[in-house]
């Protein structure tokens, strides 16, 4: 027979109470699995995300790469045609350099043949040689040098510091050489005879310590 003054209470039990222990493992282990298992998922996604990210940032690397590239080939290519205009017009203006002074020699020399007709004094004709020679051709000179300078940088100025036995008249038979102008247009340009053009090229060579093998125009244009 039941004590009615049982406290009432004391025969209410939580469910927990009633699951057993070996459940409750189980139940422990599923939620440490699960955990385990959403941290490895999170890892993952993680790795996967940095990845994704590295590659993109190599694709991007790559492709700021070959746009530099192209860039600078452009770049290149627009001053090598611009170097090549520079060279076509200073050989043009040396070409008209060599022509007028070679027509400015025609004169002068039929000049002199007319005034020897007529017994002219000695200081007349070497007046007309002396203009013929000093005023043109320096001025020519000038003009020219500055030219060459604008598309040859300092060629000159390396050339005399690494062979200072060269001339300043060896100088300018060098720069001429490097426009590819022939000994010929040399010689007119410079108011001088063909064959003092070779010898300086003779000279030029030997202070340059060229081989026979070696071409003086291709040497010059090298460097």
């Amino acid at each position: 027979m039941t004590n009615k003054n049982e406290n009432p209470s004391k025969q209410i039990h939580s469910h927990s109470d009633f699951v057993p222990n070996s459940q409750k493992i189980d139940i422990q282990k599923k939620l440490e699995n699960f955990k385990v298992f959403r941290e490895l998922e999170k890892k993952e996604f993680i790795e996967e995300s940095n990845k994704r990210f590295e590659n993109l940032r190599k694709t991007f690397e790559v492709e700021i790469k070959e746009i530099q590239i192209q860039q600078l080939e452009q770049e290149k290519s627009l001053q090598q045609k611009t170097i090549e205009l520079k060279e076509k017009e200073l050989v043009d203006f040396a070409l008209i350099l060599s022509t007028k002074n070679e027509e400015m020699t025609k004169i002068n020399a039929e000049i002199i043949s007319i005034l020897e007709k007529q017994r002219p004094i000695s200081a007349l004709k070497k007046l007309l040689k002396n203009q013929e020679k000093q005023t043109s051709t320096k001025r020519d000179w000038s003009e020219f040098e500055k030219r060459f300078n604008k598309v040859h940088d300092d060629f000159l100025e390396r050339l005399s510091l690494n062979f200072s036995k060269l001339s300043k008249r060896q100088l300018q038979i060098c720069a001429l050489l490097k426009t590819n102008l022939s000994s010929k247009e040399i010689s007119d340009l410079l108011n001088i005879s063909l064959r003092s053009v070779e010898q300086q090229r003779y000279k030029i060579r030997q202070k340059l310590n060229l081989t026979s093998e070696q071409n003086l125009t291709s040497f010059l244009v090298s460097i």
